[in-house]
């Protein structure tokens, strides 16, 4: 088992990832943990050329997804790889989960997306996927976003949902996105304590997990205390 964590949080545009992303580091910094946030498409020149699509005008199925492949490869050898060696948490704002929905949605065979994946890119540990209706979802993206975004169409999302909502993968954890971004971030925290940290220590974790409540001052206190005696 690696000493490091690897979480995905995935769902369709709209769902809130990012505030997630956001929630889980404060969260996690503040039980003492050593995090890593990184997103996917990366900054690196794969990524940027992704990137840079949604405006311009979206390639064709094979070679965007030869793009995705390529960025992927890049951020697992200089980033992911190291981050999880070195024992680190790492945040990922989507991960090949999403190039099975997107690029599945337009046509590739998602169980070949995955296969083609997972020969090359670790597993997460915990995927969170969070859900929702893809109207809702656009209709957050429309009052966020100024400039369409190719990869935002109604019909799209709608193929995207139907893939996401039948992955099976060890470790998914399916949220209602409808919810307070504070009952989502308790409940990720929740199963992070009672699943891949508990999985690395001999410490208890599952009272922690059972009343997680990353905002609260003393069940942070207690909660870092605990993980402290962990890493021993």
């Amino acid at each position: 088992m690696r000493p490091g964590i690897l979480v995905a949080i995935e769902g369709i545009d709209g769902a809130g990832k990012s505030t997630q992303l956001r929630a889980l580091q404060r969260a996690l910094l503040g039980l003492g943990l050593q995090v890593v946030v990184t997103k996917e498409p990366t900054d690196g020149v794969y990524g940027r050329r992704i990137r840079a699509t949604a405006a311009t005008g979206r390639l064709p199925p094979d070679k965007e997804l030869a793009l995705f492949l390529a960025d992927r490869e890049e951020h697992v050898r200089e980033l992911l790889i190291p981050s999880l060696e070195a024992g680190a948490v790492v945040l990922v704002d989507r991960y090949y989960p999403s190039t099975v929905a997107y690029q599945g949605s337009r046509g590739l065979d998602p169980r070949e997306l995955l296969q083609r994946n997972e020969a090359f890119a670790p597993r997460p540990d915990l995927t969170v996927l969070l859900d929702l209706p893809a109207e809702v979802g656009l209709s957050r993206v429309r009052r966020r976003d100024v400039e369409e975004n190719l990869f935002e169409r109604l019909e799209d999302l709608q193929r995207c949902r139907i893939i996401f909502n039948d992955l099976e993968l060890p470790g998914l954890l399916r949220l209602d996105a409808t919810q307070e971004p504070e009952a989502l971030t308790q409940q990720i925290v929740a199963a992070l304590l009672g699943g891949p940290l508990q999985a690395r220590t001999q410490v208890d974790l599952r009272p922690l997990a059972a009343t997680a409540a990353p905002g609260d001052t003393a069940w942070r206190a207690e909660a870092a205390q605990a993980l402290a005696g962990a890493r021993r």
